[in-house]
């Protein structure tokens, strides 16, 4: 068991016809993980400039040609 961007991230396009499927796994821990970005309390600035450089990844595309280079599959964060 493992999350399914480290599998993919080191197939190759052959390999790339495995199947994923979620493990349902109560208590065992989460089933995902939000991104987040860590500053220091009394500098938050830093923390905003960089979650907005994120976000305007995702909305023009280039967070997903990240990862489509690398062969892993893009989801967009969900709320939980």
């Amino acid at each position: 068991m493992t999350t399914q961007s480290e599998v993919e991230g080191v197939l190759d396009a052959e390999q790339a016809t495995i199947r994923f499927r979620a493990a349902s796994m109560p208590g065992f821990g989460k089933s995902s993980w939000p991104i987040g970005v860590a500053v220091k309390e009394d500098s938050r600035d830093p923390g905003y400039a960089v979650d907005d450089i994120i976000a305007g990844m995702v909305i023009n595309g280039r967070m997903q040609q990240i990862f489509a280079k690398r062969g892993v599959t893009y989801r967009a964060p969900t709320l939980e």
